[in-house]
């Protein structure tokens, strides 16, 4: 009966353990109803078995009871939902400390990319608006007569030909736009994204007119759940095509890249993470450091 009970406990708890963030809820789920059900088997089983305590030995008891003892079948049921109650709280700790997904908070706009605008000043005033004959033309004025730069129109530079990706907003899914450390380098324009499959860790940016995306993609230094891990990072044009090739990265090694954009509109990112021994699903955060698009 020991051993039965320890089976089932080491398989409840490497379910809980192995289980993805997104798994976890699951399991949570079940062994909380399983719990439930079990408590009732429990209430059950005591009544029944002490009504019938004087001919479970007996040939007339009923063919259940007579494979275990009272205090077997009591300890089979009771044991089994102290397992399951454990099992739901492993699984519910886990959820409550899984990274969450965090809607990205673009910071203010680059004033770089910023569109040329014209402001025309007020004009200065002439040197015969002076009241006195006395006093000299304003410095204001040039001897040729041209105008001086302060009553000239004020020209702001044309626009950058860099956007960083942490001031565009996303068309589809969110990404987080905060500094990150990777490998003790700090990117101060980056964004990060909960890594765990593909179909479901994406991102999509309208680059239509960009050339290329330059990046530093990596696991964040402070990235919980990322020690043993490997995150598989991808990018597709909008009819699907991956662009370049997939680009692996782990905790303490990251790594450059550089995107053809030439004829992309549509530009989706998505990542996935895995165990590097296992190859099991895992969920932890990726991030793409001074991520910026070239003109």
């Amino acid at each position: 009966m020991s051993s039965t009970l320890l089976m089932f406990l080491i398989l409840a708890m490497t379910l809980a353990w192995t289980a993805s963030a997104d798994a976890n809820l699951g399991v949570l789920i079940f062994f909380a109803l399983l719990t439930t059900v079990l408590g009732v088997v429990s209430a059950l089983v005591a009544e029944r078995t002490a009504k019938a305590r004087k001919l479970m030995d007996s040939p007339r008891a009923p063919r259940p009871w007579r494979w275990m003892s009272r205090q077997q079948w009591i300890l089979l049921t009771v044991g089994l939902a102290a397992i399951s109650a454990l099992t739901a709280s492993v699984s519910g700790v886990r959820v409550l400390s899984a990274e969450p997904v965090v809607t990205a908070t673009a910071p203010a706009p680059d004033p770089v990319p910023t569109p040329a605008r014209t402001f025309a000043a007020e004009p200065s005033p002439t040197p015969s608006a002076s009241p006195s004959p006395s006093v000299s033309a304003s410095p204001s004025s040039s001897a040729s007569g041209s105008p001086s730069p302060s009553g000239s129109p004020f020209v702001e530079p044309p626009p950058g030909s860099r956007t960083y990706l942490d001031s565009v907003d996303t068309v589809t899914g969110s990404m987080d736009a905060s500094p990150v450390s990777l490998s003790s380098v700090r990117y101060p324009r980056s964004v990060s994204l909960t890594c765990s499959r593909v179909t479901y860790s994406i991102a999509e940016w309208n680059v239509a007119g960009q050339r290329t995306l330059a990046a530093t993609l990596g696991v964040p230094d402070d990235a919980r759940y990322a020690f043993g891990g490997v995150i598989e990072m991808l990018f597709y044009d909008q009819d699907g095509r991956q662009l370049g090739q997939r680009h692996e990265v782990s905790l303490g090694h990251p790594k450059a890249i550089t995107v053809d954009l030439s004829g992309v509109v549509r530009l989706r990112f998505a990542c996935s993470a895995r165990d590097s021994k296992t190859n099991s699903e895992r969920a932890f955060t990726g991030a793409m450091g001074d991520a910026v698009f070239v003109r």
